[in-house]
């Protein structure tokens, strides 16, 4: 949490390797980030992370199951470890409320539908870290605890790493541990 410019999404994009630190070193899941080149820290990004962005990035030309989908057709890296349980995508949107609009783009659909739809798709491949920018920011409270509950449950039942931004003190109490960053610094 922490106010608007506080560096919340960059802190995110550094966690996920997409973009670089000025000074210090990044780990993560065991693994040091600084330093790789971009092919290795897509590779680790691939294998390992979900992102939920903040302005969903949804292709406008693919419908909701497109968008979801794309995510398992970048087949550029083996997964590594074998085959991996994956959520069948018209699966993802069923659990986020969407399985009736599979069909639709994204100009077709409420914001608060595209932030389902990125979330579904953050999901796909079943990453052990999900990095969530402002996962609820345009979901209504029904929506919004839908989308919490989505997260306990991989959390619990997949041990599922999950970092999220937000500015709702209602949905960062539902985290285990709330950080606060004022002006680009973790503040205890």
């Amino acid at each position: 949490m922490g106010p608007s410019g506080s560096g919340k999404s960059t802190l995110l994009y550094l966690l996920g390797g997409l973009t670089h630190p000025t000074a210090g070193r990044i780990w993560l899941d065991g693994s040091e980030l600084t330093g790789r080149d971009d092919s290795a820290v897509t590779r680790l990004r691939y294998e390992k992370i979900g992102f939920v962005f903040q302005r969903f990035n949804l292709l406008p030309t693919l419908t909701a199951l497109e968008n979801v989908s794309i995510a398992l057709k970048l087949t550029f890296f083996s997964d590594g470890n074998g085959k991996r349980d994956l959520t069948p995508p018209e699966e993802l949107l069923e659990l986020v409320g969407l399985g009736a609009k599979k069909d639709h783009r994204p100009n077709e659909m409420s914001i608060g539908e595209q932030q389902r739809v990125a979330i579904a798709r953050a999901l796909v491949r079943s990453p052990s870290i999900l990095l969530a920018d402002e996962p609820t920011g345009s979901l209504d409270r029904d929506n919004t605890q839908k989308v919490l509950e989505i997260f306990k449950k991989l959390h619990k039942e997949h041990g599922q790493t999950i970092i999220m931004v937000t500015h709702d003190p209602d949905v960062a109490r539902q985290g285990d541990r709330i950080l606060h960053l004022v002006d680009g610094r973790i503040d205890s």
